[in-house]
This record gives C-alpha cells, sequence and structure tokens, in this order.
C-alpha cells in the first residue's frame, strides 16, 4: 500500500471585521502551489504544510507562501 503525500493549507479570509479560518487539503504539493498562487493574487494570506501522519513534516510559514508557492 503507497501513503499519498497530502498537504494541508489554511488560508485566512478577510470577511468585514472577521477573519475567516478555512482549510484545503490536496493530492499532490503541484495542486496545494496552484491553490496558493490564486489565494496569494488576492492579497490574502496563507499557511501550508502536511497532515499527519505524513512524512517528513513540512509547514510554509505565510512570509515564505509566496517563495514557496512558486517553486518547483
Amino acid at each position: 500500500m503507497t501513503r499519498k503525500s497530502h498537504q494541508a493549507m489554511s488560508v485566512l479570509v478577510p470577511e468585514g471585521r472577521q477573519v475567516k479560518r478555512t482549510a484545503k487539503t490536496f493530492e499532490t504539493e503541484s495542486e496545494a502551489k496552484a491553490f496558493a498562487l490564486k489565494v496569494l493574487a488576492r492579497g490574502l494570506a496563507l499557511t501550508a504544510g502536511t497532515l499527519n501522519p505524513h512524512l517528513p513534516k513540512r509547514t510554509i510559514s505565510w512570509p515564505d507562501a509566496k517563495i514557496w508557492a512558486h517553486s518547483e
């Protein structure tokens, strides 16, 4: 049985004076990066990372998200 490398991404979405946190999961890192580029183009903040129990653990902070999303 092969484990898939799922990616999780939290997206902070401003709604008036409140901020709503949503999360999406992706089968591949490429899909997560494509979504991140769309979110970043809207000027929103996001963080990304792997879901448990997938290894290696990886967390991409908001300041690093743009660089990560543009990397191959």
